[in-house]
């Protein structure tokens, strides 16, 4: 509750000293010298509210003193303790009525333009204004027109001494968005009421006139409005009887959130909800409002358990009770071992609560084992075998305990409009469809349960055979559930019908597969209508270094040359001379000397590779390599060759003995590069001294 409501609370109806945390001291001390007894004030500290309050009680009745005006409004400034700045402030109200209250305005706003330790001194001001009555009212709108917000506010609070007899001043009030001027709103009652409402404050004065207004908010169409009006209807005033009776008419509001409020209201007020409210609440979604009633209904029917509680309103043959007692079991989760004793008082139920309990029994979150007692039981009641039968994912359940869904089929037998049921269920049959409708929990149990049978059951397998539910966990049921010497053999079938998109999904089996799924991968290459998708999951695969080098070292040079088509084939190389041409892996010569005789991508990459390590390295036999690709059949390999050993320039004698060597080629423009480089080199071998010895 607002500091403003509060304040006003203590003023007409008292409080008790911890309610006064967070009041202005001269107001409480004030509303508390007005209800509070001299027993009760007395023991309180000297510089306390109820002190305060203690010294305005016992200085009402002395008359006036012979102190000048002006020396009583200088000595209550001066004044340390506030029962001395009251005793001359009281001096003051006592000995000149209204001539003070000019002087008191303007020591006001001379009071508060001082530092904050002076505020309280403003306080005392607005307290002396306030005990001189309807005279302080002016022309607030041009009197204050101008004035400091704190002048102002003590001014508002000079009002609120007033109570009722500050009306008039609303007007002033309503455009002052201050707790002061709240606190004036409230002290008016009635006459405050309809701006306090426009404020969205709470609660307010009831009276005939705010309580249609709220009566209105109470029913509107926007949930807050309706929330807001509960919260305002728990107030004082003359209407406060037809309050409970407009709160209790919003019980059955739609929205969970407004009916929480209404029962906080109602049960602020003093009144409790009708058993009808009570089982409609433990009927909702919203776990607040299912506890308040669940205490509620606690104290209506006693501390029994919900079980004997529903059984003795069945003895008792009371309907009210009997709904009560349903509502709060129903709110409840279920103990299994009650579930027999629960279901031999079912029938005693009339329709809908049979229809009510039959599916509140159903939807938890129940399993297998959970399922087989219930049938076990062998319940009799129409509404909760059909609920069974019905509930979501109970064809899933039942498929997976076929004796269980036997025993159901048994027991709806001669059941009222089970036909189309018993129909379902005989031709129940698990798919994948149904098992994705399970939660991600439920789901894993249900794998885990076909995994234990040993044989994927051939709903589940035909559609993967056949293309249709191609997905990681398909995949993976295939893959663990499919004998060793047939796994290759079916993968290879259900990945030759499976979609451009569904295929990305075989790289999250593949580690679940012989040697990681490398040697099916590579396999494939040898198809021709497989080869270009396996080559899209082996360039993905490759990118886990250390697995591909594993397995490439393993298998050794002739995982370059598959029995694939030349596009295929010169694709694989060049996804494998991605991997071997680092220096990180292991013989990586060697590698690349294969690959300087492949697919002319590969080699020209080969080149390059080598070029650079002799940059680093230095080492005589990659110039060997390099001259080696001079024997590749593409032209662009044998001139890429001849451009990297110019690059090199190693021993002229040995580059020259060995072109003297060579075949010519048949490619004019390469047997071209050739001689040119030949006569390149011979004339620096002519040109060296010392009979043309060897340089570097």
């Amino acid at each position: 509750m607002p500091w403003p409501a509060r304040l006003f609370a203590l003023a007409r109806h008292g409080a008790q000293p911890a309610e006064l945390s967070g009041l202005p001291v001269w107001p409480a001390a004030w509303a508390l010298s007005q209800h509070s007894s001299e027993a009760d004030l007395t023991p309180f500290p000297s510089a306390s509210a109820q002190r305060l309050a203690l010294a305005m009680q016992r200085r009402q009745a002395r008359p006036a003193g012979p102190h000048p005006l002006d020396h009583c409004l200088h000595q209550s400034a001066r004044a340390l303790h506030p029962v001395q700045r009251l005793a001359w402030l009281m001096a003051l109200v006592e000995g000149h009525g209204e001539k003070a209250i000019e002087p008191l305005l303007k020591s006001l706003g001379v009071a508060l333009n001082r530092p904050s330790p002076f505020i309280e001194l403003g306080e005392a001001l607005a307290w002396a204004l306030g005990q001189l009555g309807r005279d302080i009212l002016l022309p607030i709108g041009e009197r204050f027109k101008d004035a400091p917000f704190l002048v102002r506010e003590h001014y508002c609070q000079a009002l609120w001494y007033l109570g009722g007899q500050a009306r008039g001043c609303q007007a002033w009030m309503k455009v002052q968005q201050t707790e002061w001027a709240e606190a004036v709103l409230y002290r008016l009652e009635a006459l405050g009421s309809e701006a306090l409402i426009e404020r969205r404050r709470v609660p307010i004065w009831l009276d005939e006139k705010s309580l249609d207004r709220l009566a209105d908010l109470a029913f509107s169409q926007e949930p807050g409005n309706r929330l807001y009006a509960l919260r305002a209807l728990d107030g004082w005033g003359p209407a406060r009887t037809q309050a409970v009776r407009l709160v209790r008419a919003t019980l059955a509001d739609p929205d969970d959130e407004v009916v929480l409020q209404a029962w906080r209201s109602l049960l602020s007020l003093g009144e409790r909800p009708d058993p009808a409210d009570v089982s409609r609440a433990l009927r909702s979604q919203h776990s607040q409002l299912v506890e308040l009633a669940t205490d509620h209904c606690d104290l209506l029917l006693g501390s029994r358990s919900p079980l004997d509680s529903l059984e003795e309103a069945l003895e008792a043959g009371d309907p009210l009770r009997v709904e009560l007692a349903l509502a709060r079991l129903l709110a409840r989760p279920f103990p299994g071992e009650r579930l027999r004793r629960f279901l031999a008082l079912l029938n005693r139920l009339n329709d809908e609560q049979q229809r009510q309990a039959a599916a509140w029994l159903v939807k938890a979150d129940w399993w297998a084992e959970d399922w087989a007692r219930l049938v076990e039981l062998e319940p009799s009641n129409a509404h909760l075998l059909r609920a069974i039968a019905e509930r979501p994912n109970a064809t899933v359940q039942l498929y997976l305990q076929p004796a269980l869904r036997q025993r159901l089929l048994q027991r709806l037998e001669g059941v009222s409009g089970a036909e189309e049921l018993r129909e379902q269920l005989q031709g129940a049959c698990l798919t994948w469809d149904r098992l994705a409708s399970l939660s991600s929990e439920r789901r894993n149990q249900a794998l885990e349960v076909i995994l234990e049978s040993g044989e994927l059951p051939t709903p589940l397998l035909q559609p993967v055979l056949s293309g249709e539910s191609i997905h990681p966990e398909s995949l993976e049921l295939v893959a663990r559930m499919t004998p060793p010497h047939q796994l290759g053999e079916r993968l290879t079938e259900i990945f030759s019908v499976s979609g451009v998109e569904d295929r990305v999904h075989f790289v999250e089996i593949l580690p679940l597969l012989p040697s990681q799924g490398w040697p099916l991968l590579s396999s494939w290459l040898d198809q021709p209508n497989l080869a270009e998708p396996a080559l899209d999951l082996l360039e993905s695969r490759l990118r886990d270094f250390a697995g591909a080098s594993d397995w490439l070292r393993q298998e050794g040079w002739t995982v370059l040359v598959p029995d694939a088509a030349p596009p295929a084939r010169a694709r694989w190389q060049w996804l494998v001379a991605q991997v071997v041409c680092r220096l990180d892996f292991p013989d990586h010569f060697e590698w690349a000397r294969e690959l300087c005789q492949a697919d002319f991508r590969s080699a020209l990459h080969a080149l390059e590779f080598l070029y650079e390590n002799y940059a680093v390295s230095r080492r005589p036999e990659v110039i060997g390599l390099i001259l080696e690709a001079l024997g590749h059949s593409d032209r662009a390999v044998r001139v890429e060759a001849i451009a990297y050993i110019r690059k090199i320039q190693p021993k002229v004698s040995a580059v020259v003995s060995w072109m003297e060597a060579l075949e010519p080629d048949p490619d004019p423009f390469v047997q071209q590069c050739f001689d040119d480089f030949k006569s390149e080199m011979q004339r620096v071998l002519e040109a060296m001294p010392y009979g043309g010895s060897d340089i570097t």
